[in-house]
């Protein structure tokens, strides 16, 4: 066995390019079909845990209340997590742009919970209360860290309040970021307007989130809280239903194209290979070899090269996988909605490919 393996190995090195082309084949084949597996699955999971990370199972933008009072009403449900925050529109103001965006309340629990989809794409996190993180998407390329832009809003007693802000970093989300103690600042109040719910660690069943909903909805209403608007995870999902539909399919057909060209040119490869290499067939046959061993030769050796390859490939696409998620890259479906580019992979994965 030791002597049969050893021409399998031998032959490999001998005929070099043959083997390199199997061998760059396997590899960008292991490659795409781990990028295709698992951004697609990165995908689907990461849509749902960056709405469940940002906006909860529900979610209600609400006229401004106080947090202790409702948070003491939700109490009795029984609920994972209960966020409450200001997310407001505010008039932005610069000698670049004048705009109005979305301003979000950096709450601890909210940037714990969603520390993954609020990394910044250049600069980083806010910090003083004169800081802020701006969403690139809409604003691409306009401001540059450092600049200083004017925020404008009402506070809840109906007084126009201005305060100066230094851009310290850019994001890829729909939202520009403050501190609680800036959003204090600038409301001039502790009170606050949105309020997330997580019911379980994991996602519960749409009858559940529904249900629940309808009892929170009753607790505000009997607290006199004006509801503005209130949504689902399960609304969001069925809008963005096209992208979770999508990736399967792109798996199908990334598949449907990829192993019938694969097999082409492997197949084209060793018939090549087996025309130049007549004469070592014939020298095998001559000396005594059987055809059964001949062919196990040239299979193992098609085994080696073609193991190796995927070998290969696949710690390629770790590599990459990892190097991709370090850089923080965000793919954009339009100009409302993105999310960052990783692979989420598993051995069922690493089977297939």
């Amino acid at each position: 066995m030791k002597g049969f393996l050893r021409i399998v190995y031998r032959n490999a090195w001998r005929h070099k390019m043959t083997s390199l082309v199997l061998l760059v084949v396997f590899i960008l084949a292991a490659f795409v079909l781990f990028w295709v597996f698992g951004w697609g699955r990165a995908m689907v999971d990461s849509l749902k845990d960056y709405l469940r990370s940002c906006y909860g199972d529900i979610d209600y933008q609400t006229g401004f209340f106080n947090r202790e009072e409702v948070e003491a009403s939700l109490s009795d449900l029984g609920l994972n997590e209960v966020t409450i925050e200001a997310n407001i529109y505010a008039m932005l103001d610069s000698v670049k742009i004048s705009d109005v965006i979305n301003l979000r309340e950096l709450s601890p629990g909210f940037a714990e919970r969603a520390e993954r989809f609020l990394r910044p794409v250049t600069g980083r996190m806010p910090e003083q209360i004169n800081e802020i993180i701006i969403p690139e998407i809409f604003h691409q390329g306009t401001f540059a860290l450092g600049d200083t832009l004017y925020l404008s809003t009402c506070t809840p007693d109906g007084v126009l309040n201005t305060l100066p802000y230094v851009i310290v970093g850019k994001s890829m989300n729909t939202f520009a970021l403050i501190t609680s103690e800036s959003m204090d600042l600038l409301l001039n109040s502790k009170q606050r307007n949105f309020l997330t719910v997580q019911i379980s660690s994991q996602l519960s069943p749409r009858e559940q989130v529904l249900s629940t909903k309808q009892k929170i909805t009753a607790l505000l209403g009997e607290q006199g809280i004006k509801i503005n608007k209130d949504k689902t995870i399960y609304d969001e999902l069925d809008r963005l239903d096209y992208l979770v539909t999508m990736l399967p399919g792109l798996k199908g057909l990334i598949m449907v194209v990829l192993f019938p060209v694969v097999g082409s040119v492997v197949a084209a490869i060793l018939w090549i290979s087996s025309v130049k290499r007549r004469k070592e067939i014939w020298t095998y046959l001559a000396l005594g070899c059987r055809d059964r061993t001949v062919i196990a030769l040239i299979t193992m050796e098609l085994w080696l090269v073609s193991g190796a390859g995927a070998i290969l490939g696949l710690m390629l696409s770790l590599l990459s996988a990892w190097m991709v998620e370090k850089l923080n890259i965000w793919l954009s479906f339009g100009y409302t909605f993105s999310l960052p580019l990783w692979a989420k992979y598993s051995l069922l994965d690493f089977t297939i490919i």
